[in-house]
């Protein structure tokens, strides 16, 4: 095999393995909040239970927080109010080792590992 053909594969393995030490939690955005610090809060619920998030803290628009640093809040954002104006799931992913649980309340999800967001198809 030559080089070109190792390093191509290297990257798929890399590219698949990305999120395969993650949790995830996924559910609708029935909230999006901004306070006044910056913060931004979102409720988001699906409907079995396993994923009931009350008023967390995903991101903050004035200041890096966890992984998020501020234009990539503010694209957060975004997409969760598009997701709770359209009605369209939403995903969240968690590293392995920070992650503590889909089911809280006014927690800072920030500190446990979230490092990406979807927005589901509809």
């Amino acid at each position: 095999m030559n080089n070109g053909k190792i390093l191509l594969l290297g990257c798929l393995l890399a590219s698949v393995n990305a999120y395969s030490d993650s949790q995830t939690c996924t559910g609708d955005v029935s909230t999006v909040e901004v306070a006044a610090n910056g913060n931004i809060h979102a409720s988001i619920k699906d409907s079995t239970g396993d994923t009931n998030f009350h008023s967390v803290g995903i991101c903050r628009v004035t200041e890096d927080v966890g992984e998020f640093a501020v234009e990539s809040c503010k694209a957060a954002l975004t997409l969760l109010t598009t997701a709770h104006a359209t009605g369209r799931e939403v995903t969240l992913w968690f590293r392995e080792d920070q992650f503590s649980s889909c089911t809280q309340s006014w927690g800072e999800v920030w500190s446990q590992g979230v490092y990406h967001l979807r927005l589901k198809e509809g």
